[in-house]
C-alpha cells in the first residue's frame, strides 16, 4: 500500500499495532460447535458472554463495512450464513423449521403457517433461500426435495 494512503486525514501516520482477537469469536466457536450455526437470538449467552448481542453488533458492522476481514472470515468459517443477505428473522425461523423437521417432535402450527407462506411466495425468495428450504430435510425425508418445500 502506498505511504500516502496509510495516513490519517490530518496527515499523521495511522496506528499499525495489532488488535487482540475478540473474545466473542471463542464463544461463537463454542456455540457453533454445540448448535451447528450462529443463528442465536439477541438474548443468547454463551458461558456468560452476551453472544447474541455481540453477533448482532458484528452483523451491523458488516453491513456498515466496518467489520474486519479477519473477523468476517472467522465467522463465515463457523457458519457461512452467519450474516445472510435476507432478513435475520427469516433466517432464525428457517433454522427453527430445519431443527423441527429433522427432529422427532411434530411441527408446531406456527412453522406450518410459515412454510406455507414460503411456498406461496417461492418466486420472491432469494435463490439461496430457496436452496436452504429445498435442502432443509435430512436425506431420509424427500418431501422438501421436489423444487419447493
Amino acid at each position: 500500500m502506498p505511504e500516502a494512503t496509510r495516513r490519517s486525514f490530518a496527515g499523521q501516520p495511522l496506528a499499525t499495532r495489532p488488535y487482540p482477537v475478540s473474545p466473542g469469536l471463542a464463544h461463537a466457536r463454542t456455540y457453533a460447535a454445540r448448535h451447528g450455526h450462529l443463528t442465536s437470538d439477541k438474548h443468547t449467552r454463551q458461558d456468560g458472554f452476551p453472544l447474541g448481542t455481540w453477533l448482532g453488533q458484528q452483523r451491523r458492522n458488516a453491513r456498515a463495512g466496518t467489520l474486519s476481514a479477519t473477523t468476517s472470515a472467522a465467522l463465515a468459517s463457523l457458519d457461512p450464513w452467519w450474516n445472510p443477505p435476507w432478513p435475520y428473522t427469516w433466517h432464525r425461523t428457517w433454522q427453527q423449521y430445519r431443527t423441527a423437521i429433522n427432529g422427532s417432535t411434530p411441527l408446531p402450527d406456527a412453522l406450518h403457517h410459515w412454510i406455507a407462506q414460503q411456498r406461496a411466495r417461492w418466486h420472491t425468495l432469494h435463490p439461496h433461500q430457496q436452496h436452504l428450504l429445498t435442502h432443509s430435510a435430512d436425506s431420509t425425508d424427500h418431501s422438501t426435495r421436489s423444487g419447493t418445500p
